[in-house]
């Protein structure tokens, strides 16, 4: 993460985009991109700033596991 103040838009579950590529060893840029090509975990926009839900990225890391096992 940056070194500026990460923004949690009101709610513990809600990741901001760099928390949540922290959390999955990712970059930015990749869940950018991945959001593009319609992949990677959900996300929703408040104003100009992208959030995860918590549960949601679980789910996805999951499924990860699965779908390569």
């Amino acid at each position: 993460m940056k070194d500026r103040e990460v923004k949690r838009a009101g709610h513990p579950d809600l990741m901001p985009s760099e928390e949540t590529a922290g959390e999955i060893g990712v970059t930015e840029k990749s869940l950018q991109r991945w959001a593009r090509e319609g992949r990677g975990p959900r996300r929703v926009r408040i104003g100009n700033r992208a959030y995860y839900w918590r549960p949601d990225v679980q789910a996805w890391l999951e499924r990860q596991f699965i779908a390569t096992a």
